[in-house]
């Protein structure tokens, strides 16, 4: 027997294993052929090892650069696991037979890809995001597959100096797009530490290819959907009908003729189905109810032999061997025109019928067939407006030393 004394511990070596004394109560690591015993002075077991156990790794840590590599777990692995590097990499867990209940690793990524940990059997325990950590518990000493593992998946990542402060549930998960941040039930918008609402770029999600024109809407669900794109190739509406006290499921249609209100009001007259004016309009002398286009008149010049009566909105160019007689016309609307020209020495005459009258500036001719003007040299000429509808001319412009009688 030898003994060795450091500071208040001793170690005796003895022929059945080695007596560790100090603190208050002895100790002693007993070896034998079988398992290894770390017992108390009352015999209580602390710490017992499979026979089959011949290095147990307390503490430290291994650092793996990733390459798309695998990584396989033993007993003896140290029980922090770095991972750096820029791809994937796999870890395979140790056999769960050759462990103790309660034995854990810790999985450590900082690289910037994922870390895929799959229990010895190659079933998938979990997949370690970039930035994040897992801690792996054995729970069973059989099995090859994940049951035979405890999870615990530090997911959150947060930058150096800040911290998350969560007082309710908050859940984040797109693993599936559907579900991005779940908040307690009653929240209704995210607020930042300003006090501002905050505010998203994406309602729902989804790409500017399927979703470019899509209007979102609240659902009976108290969520936000969209109503999809118009994709034809057509103009469509905007349609809802709610039921008189709620909305309803916007869609696209066209415009039937129901859904256009009447404009035409009805009125003492027939606005609605007439096609043409009630009464007849005159526009510059030309009859007017609408039933048809009207062509406004230009003056067309003529030439006349012989004594006539002359038309409203027509030039007359006076070219009889002798006096040429022009009489006005009987019926002739306000704005109307008359223009005669002369073309012989034998000159012009305009007569009157009974009650018209010629104004030129202050003199005027007699009233009723007896009144008249007349050139007076070959090319003098005039042009007249009717002012009162059918009975008063008045001379616009003229040429020559015009009589007036």
């Amino acid at each position: 027997m030898s003994t060795q004394n450091s500071q208040n511990t001793s170690v005796t070596i003895n022929d059945d294993g080695f007596d560790i004394a100090g603190g208050v109560t002895p100790r002693k690591l007993t070896l034998s052929g079988g398992d290894a015993t770390i017992v108390g002075s009352g015999a209580t077991n602390i710490i017992t090892l499979p026979s089959t156990t011949s290095t147990v790794a307390i503490g430290g840590y291994a650092t793996t650069v990733t390459a798309v590599g695998t990584t396989t777990l033993i007993v003896s692995s140290h029980c922090q696991q770095f991972f750096t590097g820029i791809t994937t990499q796999i870890v395979v867990m140790p056999v769960v037979s050759t462990l103790t209940l309660g034995r854990n690793w810790q999985i450590i990524n900082n690289s910037t890809d994922l870390i895929t940990v799959n229990s010895s059997g190659g079933n998938a325990i979990v997949i370690v995001a970039g930035g994040t950590s897992a801690i792996l518990t054995c729970i069973l000493l059989s099995g090859t597959d994940a049951a035979s593992w405890s999870v615990s998946y530090q997911g959150i990542s947060i930058v150096t100096g800040k911290k998350l402060t969560v007082n309710k549930i908050i859940t984040f998960d797109s693993a599936d797009d559907t579900s991005v941040i779940t908040l307690p039930t009653g929240s209704k918008t995210l607020v930042a530490t300003d006090g501002t609402t905050a505010k998203t770029t994406n309602l729902v999600g989804g790409n500017n290819t399927t979703l470019l024109g899509s209007i979102p809407y609240q659902s009976n669900v108290d969520e936000t959907t969209l109503l999809p794109p118009n994709t034809a190739a057509v103009k469509n509406f905007f349609n809802q009908t709610g039921t008189g006290g709620n909305g309803a499921v916007p869609s696209w249609n066209v415009i039937d003729a129901i859904d256009v209100p009447t404009l035409n009001q009805n009125t003492s007259g027939n606005a609605g189905t007439a096609t043409k004016l009630a009464a007849t309009k005159n526009i510059n002398g030309v009859a007017f109810d609408g039933s048809a286009d009207i062509i406004l008149p230009s003056i067309t010049w003529s030439i006349v032999t012989a004594d006539g009566n002359l038309a409203i909105n027509t030039g007359t160019l006076a070219n009889k061997a002798s006096l040429c007689v022009l009489t006005l016309p009987v019926t002739a609307a306000i704005g109307t025109v008359i223009k005669v020209a002369g073309m012989n020495q034998n000159l012009f005459k305009i007569a009157q019928n009974a009650n018209q009258i010629i104004h030129f500036g202050s003199t005027n001719t007699t009233t009723g067939a007896g009144g008249y003007i007349q050139s007076t040299l070959t090319y003098d000429s005039v042009e007249l407006v009717c002012v009162v509808a059918n009975l008063e001319f008045m001379i616009t412009g003229s040429i020559g030393n015009i009589t007036i009688v």
